[in-house]
C-alpha cells in the first residue's frame, strides 16, 4: 500500500495507469492478480484519507480513480518531498537576490523535514532509483545550507552534518571542500589539512586520480592561512 502511495505522491495530480503502477511497483515479479491488489490498496488508502467515496472531492488530499489508473489529487506542498523542493527553490532565489539570511532560514526549514533514508521500507527498482535521486537532491541542499552557514559565521552549527556527509560520501570533493572550509574557519587548521590528506589518499587509492583544482587550491589557501578564506566567510576558489 505504501508503495502505491509513494508512486502517486512522486507526481501528485498526474495520472498513473494501472500498467505503469504494476511495472514500477513489481516489475516482472508481480502477484497473480496485480490489478486486484492495486484496487485493494487504493480502497485502504481512501479510507485512511477519509475519501472512501471516490467521487467526492476532498479539499486536502484524495485518491481518485480514472479510467485505467489512479491520481493523487493534492497541493504539492502537502507532500513532504515537494514541500521541501519549494522551500529549496525559494532559498536559492533568496541567495541569488543577495538575501543570505533569508536563504539560510529557508534551507533550514526545508531540511528540518528531511528525516532518515527516503523510502527506506520500500524495495523495487523504481524505489531504488527514486531513493538515489532524492538522496542526491538532499546532499546538494545540505551543502548549500552549510555554505550559507559558513558565510554567516555559523561554522559550529554545520560541522556535525558535514562530518556525517563526509563519512557517507568519502569521495565527494564538494563535501570535502565544504568540510575543510568549516574546519579551517573554526580554527582547526590541522584537522582541515588532515581531511585534505584523507580524501586525497582515497581518490588516489580508489580512483587513481588526484583531487580536482578547486580542492587543491583550497588546500594551498589553508596551508598559507590565506586571508581570502575569511574575507567573506567562504573564500570560494571556484
Amino acid at each position: 500500500m505504501r508503495h502505491l502511495l509513494a508512486l502517486l505522491a512522486w507526481k501528485p495530480n498526474s495520472f498513473v495507469s494501472d500498467d505503469e503502477a504494476i511495472a514500477q511497483i513489481w516489475g516482472e515479479d508481480h502477484p497473480k492478480d496485480p490489478r486486484a491488489t492495486l484496487y485493494t490498496w487504493a480502497s485502504r488508502l481512501r479510507r485512511l484519507m477519509g475519501t472512501a467515496d471516490s467521487g467526492r472531492q476532498d479539499p486536502g488530499c484524495s485518491l481518485v480513480r480514472r479510467d485505467g489508473g489512479y491520481m493523487l489529487v493534492a497541493d504539492p506542498g502537502q507532500v513532504d518531498l515537494h514541500g521541501l523542493r519549494q522551500l529549496v527553490r525559494a532559498g536559492r532565489s533568496a541567495r541569488r537576490a543577495g538575501r543570505p539570511e533569508e536563504a539560510y532560514e529557508l534551507f533550514d526549514e526545508a531540511l528540518r523535514s528531511a528525516h532518515g533514508v527516503p523510502l527506506a521500507d520500500l524495495s523495487s527498482p523504481w524505489a531504488d532509483r527514486v531513493r538515489w535521486s532524492m538522496e542526491l537532491e538532499l546532499l546538494t541542499a545540505r551543502l548549500q545550507h552549510a555554505q550559507l552557514a559558513l558565510a554567516s559565521g555559523r561554522c559550529a552549527e554545520v560541522l556535525a552534518t558535514l562530518l556525517e556527509l563526509a563519512d557517507r560520501h568519502p569521495l565527494d570533493e564538494a563535501v570535502a571542500e565544504t568540510l575543510i572550509r568549516a574546519l579551517y574557519l573554526s580554527g582547526r587548521q590541522g584537522d582541515a589539512l588532515g581531511r585534505y590528506r584523507l580524501i586525497r589518499g582515497l581518490l588516489v587509492d580508489q580512483l587513481g586520480q588526484e583531487p580536482g583544482p578547486a580542492l587543491r587550491d583550497l588546500h594551498d589557501l589553508v596551508l598559507r592561512r590565506d586571508s581570502v578564506l575569511s574575507a567573506d566567510g567562504r573564500g570560494s576558489t571556484q
